[in-house]
């Protein structure tokens, strides 16, 4: 009857404002409240290297994976997939790769650091200085259960600009499978370690997934 959808419209208007403004709520809170260094990487862009039953969960921003063992002297995990020129380092500059990480087991870990010259795009894996080269945790090896915050940090040498070239991260496991899980993924230019913050990429995919939102749950009124 009438009375019933007057009813029925009144009470789609009166949610439809407050789903609207948790949405909001929700993609503000996935935006970086601080200046920063910039997120070349995107979600899209961490990629399986090796290992089994990838996956990645987007409402906690967590890859997990079971790394097999391997002997191959980098190991297995992810590479940052970073062709198509996604960040260039000119002569002197530092790449900062960060990542948070935890496993089941005590295991040492790797990156294995690939680049190419800006001018020729020669690939390979020997034009940064190698003398400079960080990687964090000091002794690069992982205990198990816990979080913890791993880096790399290299440096191009002096006029020799270079583009990253999906360089990778990987458990050397030997002898039996490794739980791994992923979260914070950060490549910047910076010769400090720097705090996690998302990828523009990313920011620009939740503000258009609140305009789809919002343009839906408008229709309902």
């Amino acid at each position: 009857n009438l009375t019933g959808r007057m009813s029925t419209a009144e009470s789609s208007i009166t949610q439809v404002p407050n789903q609207i403004s948790l949405s909001v709520q929700e993609v503000t809170a996935k935006i970086p409240t601080s200046a920063g260094n910039k997120n070349y990487l995107s979600v899209s862009k961490v990629v399986n290297r090796g290992s089994n039953n990838f996956s990645y969960n987007e409402s906690t921003g967590i890859w997990s994976m079971t790394v097999p063992p391997n002997t191959d002297g980098y190991g297995r995990g992810i590479y940052f997939n970073t062709s198509g020129n996604t960040v260039m380092l000119n002569g002197g500059e530092t790449l900062f790769i960060g990542l948070t990480v935890m496993t089941d087991k005590t295991v040492p870990i790797a990156f294995d650091i690939n680049n190419r010259l800006h001018v020729n795009h020669v690939s390979g894996n020997d034009h940064d200085d190698r003398s400079k080269a960080v990687i964090f945790p000091t002794n690069k090896t992982l205990e198990p259960n816990v979080w913890t915050r791993v880096y790399l940090m290299y440096t191009a040498k002096p006029g020799f600009p270079i583009w990253d070239d999906n360089t990778n991260f990987g458990l050397k496991n030997t002898s039996e499978n490794v739980q791994l899980q992923i979260k914070e993924v950060i490549i910047a230019k910076s010769n400090i370690p720097v705090d996690y913050q998302k990828a523009e990429a990313d920011i620009d995919q939740s503000i258009s997934s609140l305009k789809t939102s919002i343009t839906q749950q408008s229709d309902q009124i």
